[in-house]
């Protein structure tokens, strides 16, 4: 029987991100603005100290305990600024950009994303990223022909062995 659980403590903020079910998980990627308003790229400067700023955010609710957790992926440059309590992981391999409007599926035990607006370089993204639950890591995946212009605003599902993206937009404004 489905029911409503409100108020969970830990998880992502902001907006526009895309989640994915594996297992006991559910996994939530990307626009994590921790603080101030993604929508007009302006900052809380109260918080300015905050590691995880504007970094593209991966987070893990345990539907076990209802707990949420995150997925660093900033590299620190001491381990003191990483929580404990919070139960996170270094992720290693090349770290998507900061990006909204993405889409991400599961398929045997990873999570695909692809698309969406980067927003450090304000154009659409066009690179399939592969992240490893498991290992906590990230991979680009090569496209075997011709990479599809990016797309924001789309759906994604898998079929048999494929992504399938369908809708959206790639002719947004991005000034």
């Amino acid at each position: 029987m489905a029911c409503w659980i409100v108020a969970l403590e830990g998880g992502p903020e902001g907006a526009n991100h895309a989640s994915v079910a594996i297992g006991h998980c559910i996994y939530a990627f990307g626009s994590c603005v921790c603080s101030g308003d993604s929508s007009t790229g302006e900052s809380d400067e109260s918080d300015e100290s905050d590691e995880y700023n504007e970094s593209f955010g991966v987070h893990v609710l345990n539907t076990t305990d209802y707990r949420w957790s995150r997925v660093i992926t900033r590299i620190f440059e001491s381990q003191e600024s990483v929580d404990e309590s919070e139960r996170s992981f270094q992720p290693y391999g090349e770290i998507p950009t900061f990006r909204e409007g993405h889409t991400v599926v599961a398929y045997d035990g990873m999570v695909y994303m692809w698309g969406g607006y980067c927003v450090e370089t304000r154009t659409l993204c066009s690179k399939m990223y592969c992240f490893d639950p498991e290992n906590k890591t990230w991979s680009v995946i090569p496209s075997r022909s011709e990479t599809p212009p990016g797309r924001v605003r789309h759906t994604a599902v898998v079929y048999k062995n494929m992504m399938l993206i369908h809708g959206g937009q790639n002719d947004i404004q991005t000034t």
